[in-house]
């Protein structure tokens, strides 16, 4: 099976440094599809995700704020998941695809400069 993009889903936090963001699933996602979620926020804390959900990467995007990556195979899915990170407002996204085989996601060291002004 071909690699093929489903549906994208985004959502930001209700209020400001509310700790939470809760997205919808993708619109089309089926049973044996591969999510990603993108999550940001604007505390330097830990993000906790849903069940189910696997860490592919986090980053420290500047001072205080961090971005993680994070995907999951999709059997008999929710309507939505909600991540947290307590005190941070935060942002997210989640894409699936249909044909991405899980065993074989290729995790790369992010290599780059830490920006340091807004």
């Amino acid at each position: 099976m071909a690699l093929s993009f489903v549906a994208k889903a985004t959502a930001g936090s209700a209020l400001i440094n509310d700790g939470t963001v809760t997205v919808s699933k993708p619109t089309g996602t089926t049973n044996g599809d591969v999510m990603f979620a993108f999550i940001t926020t604007n505390a330097d804390g830990t993000l906790s995700t849903p069940s189910g959900w696997t860490l592919i990467s986090t980053m420290e995007i500047r001072t205080g704020e961090l971005s993680g990556c994070y995907y999951r195979v999709a059997s008999s899915e929710p309507a939505d998941y909600t991540f947290t990170d307590t005190g941070s407002t935060m942002g997210a996204g989640i894409i699936t695809l249909r044909g991405q085989n899980a065993t074989v996601i290729d995790v790369a060291a992010v290599v780059g400069t830490q920006v340091t002004s807004g």
